[in-house]
């Protein structure tokens, strides 16, 4: 099969997850026998075309007024303003995608991320009459910020610039042949703010790389202390604030916690002196091979909708046990876990009374990880693979 696929960005290029996974998934189909194509953004002017680990990628440049990732600095609001603007429907980024779609002849287009692509290119495919299959891997179709979190604070509903951003975004997402989420709270949220909702919908987990990764219960606590663990950017919106503040409501002295993670060095500082305690140890950025082993119990706290929660599936394949909220993919991935607890999102001392609860019982907190090894076949290759073809050809049953 002849697949064109679309993302924002694309390795060596790496701002999140969503292009190690877009990646993860275009190489695994190009491994086991399909064409496989992407195109993609850079930063640079022209447009420039490589094979990559099997996969032929295109890098165009951005049609817009500024490169939007990883940008130090933020632009003025009517530098942003004519941003989005332009973003709603960008005609010169769909006609450099139309040389493409042109030259390979896809069977199928399979659009990831589209921001400074916009939806002018799902356009393009329909005018065509080739298959159009999209992922959701955010919010990014329905949310200027792309993570419905806002000013500190959850997005419950769209806000009104919000809508605005997605007029065109929801009649050209009821054109495609099939939306598939990563989670199925991010396709349940998509459907409830008016998009997709006649199109068939499917739920398929990221492929993850749990080759290598042995699952050990061997952690570094014992009956008298858990050693607790937060891996992760270190800022508000990953609930750094909750785990440090909830050490603060724990009456059992026999704990320690592990930070791994970089963050802004003014607000890093803030929080050291903050929750200044012996038993808190900063690691600053280490590998998870390192991180995972050294801890017991990983904390989950994101304050955001996390659209899958990769880390719980790390912890699992590691042999941890977890404590997390139940908001966003988080709360469908606990049915994986042997030992699992959550607790009320953006409460800390919710979340003390379960850390509370493993301290109470270290021996059952110490055989963490994986239900049942048959868990780790839903995330292999082999079968996102399998049923990403199945969409594609439309065999889904």
């Amino acid at each position: 099969m002849r697949i064109l696929m679309v993302n924002s960005l694309y390795p060596p290029a790496v701002v999140g997850g969503a292009e190690k996974s877009t990646a993860a998934l275009a190489e695994a189909l190009a491994r086991t026998g399909d064409d496989v194509a992407v195109v993609a953004l850079h930063p640079e002017t022209s447009e420039k075309s490589e094979v990559r680990n099997g996969v032929r990628v295109y890098r165009h440049p951005m049609d817009n007024i500024y490169w939007p990732f990883a940008r130090s600095d933020r632009p003025p609001a009517a530098a942003r303003a004519v941003w989005h603007f332009k973003e709603l429907w960008n005609r010169a980024a769909a006609a450099r995608f139309c040389a493409v779609l042109d030259r390979e002849k896809p069977d199928v287009v399979h659009t990831h991320n589209l921001v400074g692509f916009s939806v002018a290119v799902w356009h393009e495919v329909r005018r065509r009459g080739i298959r159009l299959v999209h992922t959701l891997r955010d919010y990014s179709l329905i949310c200027m910020h792309s993570g419905m979190y806002r000013n500190n604070q959850v997005c419950e509903k769209l806000c009104k610039d919000c809508r605005a951003y997605g007029l065109l975004r929801k009649p050209m997402s009821h054109k495609l042949d099939a939306v598939v989420s990563i989670s199925a709270h991010v396709l349940a949220v998509h459907r409830d703010s008016g998009l997709f909702r006649q199109v068939p919908g499917h739920v398929i987990h990221n492929i993850c790389a749990f080759a290598g990764i042995q699952q050990s219960s061997a952690g570094k606590g014992n009956e008298n202390c858990l050693v607790f663990g937060f891996i992760g950017a270190l800022e508000q919106k990953k609930g750094i604030e909750i785990v440090l503040e909830a050490t603060k409501h724990l009456s059992n002295p026999n704990w320690r916690l592990k930070i791994a993670g970089r963050g802004l060095e003014a607000y890093v500082n803030g929080l050291k002196e903050k929750y200044a305690d012996d038993r808190i140890e900063w690691l600053g950025f280490i590998n998870p091979a390192q991180f995972y082993p050294s801890v017991d119990v990983v904390l989950l706290a994101s304050v955001w909708p996390e659209p899958l929660g990769m880390t719980m599936l790390e912890s699992f394949a590691y042999g941890r046990s977890v404590i997390c909220t139940a908001r966003g993919g988080f709360g469908e991935l606990v049915q994986y876990g042997k030992v699992v607890a959550t607790y009320r999102p953006e409460d800390p001392r919710d979340l003390a009374s379960q850390m509370e609860n493993a301290m109470s019982d270290p021996s059952q907190w110490l055989d963490g990880g994986f239900i049942n090894e048959n868990v780790r076949a839903i995330f292999s290759e082999e079968t996102v693979c399998s049923r990403y073809r199945a969409v594609y050809s439309n065999e889904t049953g």
